[in-house]
């Protein structure tokens, strides 16, 4: 598979990752009797825009690619060796 096409995988993995992560702690807080309050994460929103940067770059598509790998993480599926 194209490393592109892998990467889209990841990250399309990483959203449905998340969405399970939120669905299952809306269920904590409706245990508990509390509704979940969304705030604001900078730490988060600087990935985004980093990769949003990476993505409008022109030039050599291995060295954009390399970049959201990095921002991926090195515990990426694109690492395994399976």
């Amino acid at each position: 598979m194209p490393l592109r096409l892998r990467i889209l995988e990841t990250l399309l993995h990483h959203l449905e990752q998340t969405k399970g992560h939120v669905n299952w702690l809306d269920l904590v807080f409706e245990g508990i009797g509390e509704k979940p309050k969304a705030r604001k994460c900078d730490g988060v929103r600087g990935i985004i825009d980093e990769g949003e940067d990476l993505i409008s770059q022109k030039g050599d598509h291995s060295v954009i690619d390399a970049g959201l790998i990095a921002l991926d993480g090195f515990n990426s599926p694109l690492f395994s060796s399976t």
